[in-house]
C-alpha cells in the first residue's frame, strides 16, 4: 500500500498558495492524478503568474473515501469533489488544467495553515483566470 499523501509547509501560508495540475485521461473511467506546486499569491510579476482556475464546489457528506492521486501518492477526497475532478480533466492529448481546490491545496489538518489560506480566499478567487461552480451530478 502507498504511503498518503503528505503536505509540505507552505514557506508562508499568508503569500503562498498550492495549485493543483489535474492531469488529463484517455477514459473517463482512469484513476484521478494531480500534481501540487506551490506559488507565491500576489507577488509574482507579469509574465511570471501562472493562471489557473478556482473551483467551488459543495462539499457534500464529510465522508472522504475517494481516492486521488497527488504527486504519485493518495489522497483521500469527498465524493462530490472526486466527481468534479473526473468531470473537470481534460483528455490526456490537451493541457492540463490548473485549479485550486480548497479541499486539495489548503493542509487541511493544520488549523494554522488552514486560518491563513481562509483569510486569502478572496484574493485566491479574485485572481483566478475563471471560477469553475460544480453543483454536482
Amino acid at each position: 500500500m502507498d504511503d498518503p499523501y503528505e503536505f509540505r509547509p507552505l514557506p508562508d501560508a499568508s503569500c503562498h498558495m498550492r495549485l493543483l495540475t489535474l492531469l488529463g485521461a484517455d477514459e473517463a473511467s482512469a484513476p484521478v492524478e494531480c500534481k501540487m506546486r506551490v506559488v507565491g499569491l500576489g507577488s509574482q510579476q507579469p509574465g511570471e503568474q501562472v493562471p489557473y482556475e478556482a473551483l467551488s464546489y459543495t462539499w457534500g457528506a464529510d465522508v472522504h473515501d475517494e481516492p486521488v492521486r497527488v504527486d504519485g501518492r493518495p489522497l483521500r477526497v469527498t465524493r462530490n469533489l472526486h466527481h468534479a475532478l473526473a468531470r473537470l480533466r481534460r483528455h490526456s492529448s490537451q493541457p492540463p488544467r490548473v485549479l485550486w481546490v480548497d479541499a486539495i491545496c489548503i493542509n487541511q489538518g493544520d488549523d494554522d495553515e488552514k486560518n491563513l489560506q481562509v483569510c486569502e480566499m478572496r484574493h485566491i478567487y479574485g485572481r483566478a483566470a475563471a471560477v469553475v461552480a460544480w453543483l454536482g451530478e
